[in-house]
């Protein structure tokens, strides 16, 4: 633990873990937004059962580091939800992508060329 000598002191280790927490938290949505791709259904995106497992495991992680649980709790609710909501708007993306590639319209006729063409037409 790091003993400040004065507000400033302490703002300044406060930004560095801010700018630590920010790089974590983007690693973390780039990682839910991949997961996004191996879920079929919405239902597997929101997962309550998942975001109960995963809460239990950081209130228990938060008590380890004499962290106050409640207070990581509730941030990790508020961040999941927020992801969730984002996970949501990237596993949508990714169904309508599939299901444009998917449809007939998506698939390209066959090129004729012009020597084929002319014999459709003379038949």
């Amino acid at each position: 633990m790091v003993i400040c000598t004065s507000i400033e002191e302490v703002r300044q280790h406060i930004d560095r873990i801010d700018r630590d927490l920010v790089s974590l938290l983007a690693r973390r949505g780039k990682l839910v937004n991949q997961a996004a791709a191996f879920k079929n259904t919405t239902a597997e995106v929101k997962s309550p059962s998942r975001v109960e497992d995963v809460i239990a495991k950081v209130r228990s992680v938060a008590e380890e580091c004499g962290a106050s649980a409640e207070v990581v709790e509730k941030v990790y609710r508020a961040m999941i939800a927020t992801l969730i909501e984002e996970e949501l708007s990237t596993h949508t993306a990714l169904k309508m992508r599939y299901r444009n590639l998917t449809t007939p319209a998506a698939i390209p006729a066959p090129i004729k060329s012009p020597a084929t063409s002319a014999a459709a037409r003379s038949r």
